[in-house]
């Protein structure tokens, strides 16, 4: 049986007798983008593996699945990240997702099968926190 529990200093997923912290995948092309995201949620205890290409986002979900991805609506794939997601829920049809879509961004016409949020670009950890609670704490949309 699975149970998550935030804990006030540390981001924790505890199962069974053993805890770990709550692992969010970052993808994005941009490594600047990646390295601010990667010290910001590190600083609210959440382990951060980066991801900067289709092979290598893909290939950790089937891996090392992550408890949450944050995905980057611009990555440079046709059709961006809005199509990745997709991929991912293809996958892992469970796995949230926090889409960060650029302000003048609307998302295309496909189904968004899996749980997740869309949030404006620049986005702040303050904005970030609340909505990765929120998901990790739900299995719905």
């Amino acid at each position: 049986m699975l149970i998550r529990t935030f804990h006030r200093r540390r981001r924790l997923r505890v199962t069974g007798n053993a805890e770990r912290a709550l692992t969010v995948l970052v993808i994005d092309s941009d490594e600047q983008v990646q390295s601010l995201m990667k010290s910001a949620l590190e600083r609210e205890h959440y382990r951060v593996v980066p991801a900067d290409s289709v092979f290598g986002a893909l290939h950790t979900i089937r891996t090392r699945p992550p408890d949450l991805v944050i995905l980057s609506t611009d990555f440079l794939i046709p059709q961006g990240g809005w199509a990745l997601s997709e991929q991912i829920w293809h996958i892992q049809a469970d796995l949230p997702i926090i889409f960060m879509a650029g302000p003048d961004e609307t998302p295309p016409e496909i189904p968004m099968r899996g749980p997740h949020r869309i949030t404006s670009r620049p986005v702040h950890v303050r904005e970030l926190t609340p909505l990765i609670k929120e998901l990790l704490g739900r299995t719905d949309n």
